[in-house]
């Protein structure tokens, strides 16, 4: 096994200086193995010292993360700028943009003052330093000269890019029109040569796809297990992919360690999937709102979904907690089914507890949950496929009402969509009850299958890019991924499944940017800045934590100074950590079998 680099920051003559090395004075310290291209995962680890107050430890963490991963975060924002902002250079807006983010700012800055014995908002204050200190970090290691420079506004407009930001666009600059290329159909763009006003209910031809994400809760037999699985989706350009585990003892929280896949410069997992050391893993598959009079219901003075995300992860301990606090201040903006499972209500072999899985769903102006450990007892599984369960959201959001303006009424139904015909399938036929045929089932993607109706795009693990490139529906777009995470027997436990790659074996060739049509957005060149050409990875088996050895020297020193008083009452200097894993081999691929993480490390 390769030696681990740590890194630390420490306070010296009033500035941050990084360090080689854990240093005993330091408030942060960690760990960054970027090895993407030999394995489709890099990883970040950071822990924060309990001796700091909880801004210090965020802006510490925030730092450390911005230092060491800069230029994925700079390859991120090349990649990704252009979802939802076509045409702007990377880090330029609209004005309007510009003034909604600083809004919300101000107005997030504004309550943590107000309320400083409220965790909900003392949790946000933390989220804002840790965002300060992630842009600052960026600042300190990106030098002169490489990248593109990044305020604290620009790095949370990056945070927001390809979630809330496609919302944010579409209601604020859009009133309420499908422009950002997230949501914007070729077909559209061809028929429309200017900007022309959309219908109450938009067209079904006016969305580019429809879903980002699959997942599944699935009982193994005789209740042996419980497992947990998740496809993102999204634009293949945003294949840079960070598994993160942060241990941080903020004052106030419930959670201290967790763990989840980002992209680089996310504060939270935007896929989402975490896995708490409150015993709560977490995911969500998105729903659209194909309704133009809840845009109206955007507004500035809310908490986006990355923040409300976040909160919930760090105060809440049980499900009915965490989607309590993730529908507090609903921004409306990123829509999801969210689902939290507890296994501290799951015990092997025995019959689930009532409050095991809790859905909580979201549109602008409306926001349902509930329990549904019920269904999950009838069902032995809970899919989920970006079409709302509960009844109100489902008609509030259009999909009542897109039923009745379309050829094609299944693609808006609970029921009758195809992925949900696939999952039905699935649990009629037994699949899906091995862990190894639970890692296929969530893989799953097949043309030929009459379910996918002859689309590339319709399977549980979406692939675009295989339908033929003058395909209306041809894109570098589909299953990015795929994590699975099972019952473990302590908190401390913060292990998953996870593959970085869209789904591939059999008839499906491993996708390689190499034989893209690179004439579609999304496909074209200047837009997978850092990948492999080819991503053909294979599954591995996350550790529980990430480990980590101190070494020393000093390093270099930041040209930043944490400030003793600032927007979010960020209190005295901050102590930076992170280490570099290096000189992994390529994974070997062995059929229904995984490695562990770290045992791919070259000796």
């Amino acid at each position: 096994m390769a030696d681990v680099q740590t890194w630390s920051v420490v306070l010296e003559n009033a500035k941050m200086a990084l360090k080689k090395g854990h240093d005993r004075d330091a408030i942060a310290w960690g760990s960054f193995s970027d090895v993407i291209n030999k394995t489709g995962w890099a990883v970040l680890d950071i822990h924060t010292a309990p001796s700091a107050n909880g801004d210090t430890q965020s802006y510490a963490a925030g730092f450390l993360e911005g230092a060491l991963t800069h230029t994925r975060i700079t390859q991120h924002l090349q990649n990704m700028w252009g979802v939802d902002f076509k045409g702007y250079a990377a880090g330029t807006v609209p004005e309007k943009i510009r003034d909604f983010v600083s809004a919300n700012m101000e107005w997030m800055v504004a309550n943590v003052r107000a309320n400083p014995s409220d965790s909900y908002w003392q949790t946000i204050g933390y989220l804002l330093a840790q965002l300060h200190g992630l842009a600052d970090g960026y600042e300190s290691a990106r030098g002169a000269d490489n990248g593109q420079s990044l305020t604290v506004e620009d790095m949370l407009m990056l945070v927001m890019v390809d979630t809330d930001m496609d919302d944010v666009v579409t209601a604020v600059v859009a009133e309420g029109h499908f422009i950002n290329q997230h949501f914007l159909h070729r077909r559209h763009q061809r028929r429309h040569r200017r900007f022309d006003p959309f219908p109450e209910y938009f067209e079904v031809s006016d969305r580019r796809h429809h879903g980002h994400c699959s997942a599944l809760v699935q009982m193994a037999p005789d209740m042996k297990d419980l497992w947990v699985a998740h496809a993102t989706w999204d634009e293949y350009r945003g294949m840079l992919r960070i598994i993160k585990y942060f241990d941080m003892p903020l004052p106030g929280v419930a959670v201290q360690r967790l763990a989840f896949t980002a992209d680089p410069g996310g504060l939270y997992s935007a896929d989402d999937f975490y896995v708490l050391d409150s015993k709560l893993v977490v995911m969500e598959t998105t729903i659209d709102n194909y309704n133009k009079s809840l845009w109206s219901k955007i507004k500035p003075e809310s908490v986006m979904t990355w923040a409300r995300a976040m909160v919930a992860n760090r105060l809440a301990t049980s499900g009915d907690q965490w989607t309590e606090h993730q529908v507090r201040h609903n921004s409306g903006t990123c829509n999801n089914q969210w689902m939290v499972v507890d296994y501290k209500q799951f015990q092997p072999g025995k019959a689930l507890k009532n409050g095991t899985l809790w859905i909580s769903e979201t549109m602008p102006g409306h926001s349902q949950r509930g329990d549904v450990t019920d269904v999950l007892r009838k069902q032995m599984s809970w899919p989920s496929y970006n079409v709302p369960y509960f009844d109100h959201i489902w008609k509030v959001a259009g999909y009542e009402a897109m039923q009745k303006k379309t050829n094609t009424p299944d693609d808006f139904s609970f029921d009758k969509c195809p992925r949900a015909l696939m999952f039905e399938r699935a649990r009629q036929e037994g699949a899906g009850t091995s862990l190894s045929s639970l890692m296929a089932l969530i893989r799953y993607n097949r043309l030929d299958d009459p379910l996918a109706r002859g689309d590339a795009c319709n399977g549980i693990s979406a692939r675009c890019d295989l339908n033929p490139h003058k395909h209306v529906s041809y894109d570098c777009f589909g299953a990015i991924d795929a994590k699975i995470a099972q019952w473990r027997p302590t908190a401390d436990d913060l292990s998953f499944l996870a593959v970085s790659s869209p789904t591939w074996g059999g008839d499906e060739r491993p996708f390689t940017w190499s034989q893209v049509n690179s004439e579609v957005d999304g496909c074209k060149v200047s837009d997978h800045n850092g990948h492999p050409d080819t991503f053909d990875f294979s599954w591995y088996q996350m550790p529980a934590e990430w480990p980590h050895l101190p070494e020393a020297g000093l390093l270099l020193k930041s040209q930043y100074v944490l400030p003793v008083s600032g927007t979010v009452g960020l209190v005295a200097l901050a102590t930076l950590s992170v280490g570099l894993w290096m000189f992994f081999r390529h994974p070997k691929r062995v059929d229904d079998t995984t490695l562990p993480y770290y045992e791919a490390l070259a000796d």
